[in-house]
């Protein structure tokens, strides 16, 4: 089956990139790497063709899992300086082999990423100690708590705010839950805390960061992260995405559920092998569709084809068996049409 003009636009436009896959590899970047259990965590930045930034997080080897040390151990991986719009300069990854406070509800072995938005030398003049400088309201999201009160600030890492809607504090078990981190007033890291027995599960999710009213910091933030594993590379990849702009005035706290514009994302990673993830928003319901089309215009698959509510979703393309080259896929709403580029380089 063959599509519109456009695409053979497109396809025309863009096969140059067969032959020169370096402009689209050198959208992701790499920062620092560190060696556990048997395997290696490291962190990443990947951004848009003019340096804007998409996801940011740290990958681990599936091999990370296996002889983890008995005791605990934290990392700090900076990120690769790429992207002029990141409010995040390093990831600090700890190794929980037996959790920690509160009892019985965070002792189960895991690990936590902390996205800073500070710097390494801020972050280490943190000392020990209960924190009684006043987080005003509008900077804390709705349902946060601080885990002790009054919040204890941990060494060099800074005071802990819990989502008291989380599963772990609805007579649920602790597998994975997102964490504010402030000091002295202002917000230093948010943070994903992942248990070891939810990742030996191999999820692949998308999850809600739930926003302030506002930020102090100006600059781009996160509306979701990624927990999600790869069976055909065997990694783990943990990442906030979907950034929002915010100033020191007020964020809608629906605009993550309820987009206001229709948009269709880069996919991601790109280039890929074999597997990709492509996103979009619609801001009202309607019949949606991602096919997905070669150079020449043939279909080659469809990934979804519903009516779908308002909201943002995301779905996987699987191109094992399929050759390296240029691939297009377009999205349908409505009336709306849009095709985007991608890559396959095995």
């Amino acid at each position: 089956m063959n599509i519109n003009n456009q695409l053979f636009f497109f396809a025309f436009q863009f096969v140059f990139a067969f032959f020169s896959v370096s402009n689209f590899a050198q959208q992701f970047f790499r920062g620092d790497s560190v060696a556990l259990g048997d395997g290696m965590v490291y962190s990443w930045i990947q951004v848009d063709g003019i340096g804007v930034t998409e996801a940011i997080g740290i990958t681990m080897t599936e091999s990370v899992l296996s002889n983890l040390p008995s005791a605990p151990g934290e990392f700090s991986l900076n990120l690769p300086i790429v992207a002029s719009d990141s409010l995040f300069t390093h990831v600090l990854f700890d190794w929980n082999p037996q959790g920690h406070e509160p009892p019985g509800v965070y002792n189960l072995p895991h690990f936590d990423v902390h996205f800073y938005i500070v710097s390494v030398a801020e972050r280490e003049a943190i000392v020990a100690g209960y924190d009684t400088f006043t987080v005003q309201n509008q900077f804390i999201p709705p349902d946060y708590l601080p885990i002790t009160n009054p919040p204890f600030a941990v060494p060099k890492m800074g005071t802990h705010w819990i989502d008291t809607l989380s599963a772990e504090w609805q007579g649920g078990i602790f597998t994975r839950t997102f964490v504010y981190g402030y000091y002295h007033g202002s917000m230093y890291f948010i943070e994903p805390m992942i248990t070891v027995d939810h990742l030996q599960t191999h999820p692949i999710e998308i999850l809600e960061v739930k926003q302030p009213e506002a930020y102090q910091k100006e600059g781009y933030y996160p509306t979701n992260y990624n927990i999600e594993y790869d069976d055909v590379s065997m990694l783990f990849k943990i990442y906030i995405r979907d950034f929002v702009y915010s100033g020191t005035t007020s964020i809608k706290s629906n605009e993550n559920i309820f987009p206001e514009t229709i948009k269709l994302s880069q996919n991601f990673p790109n280039p890929f092998n074999p597997s990709t993830k492509i996103s979009w928003q619609v801001p009202i319901g309607s019949h949606q569709s991602i096919e997905v089309f070669d150079v020449l215009g043939n279909e080659i698959a469809t990934l979804v084809s519903e009516y779908r509510p308002a909201g943002r979703y995301e779905t996987e393309f699987n191109a094992a068996s399929l050759p390296s080259g240029v691939y297009f896929y377009q999205l349908k709403a409505g009336s709306f049409v849009e095709t985007k580029k991608m890559i396959l380089m095995k």
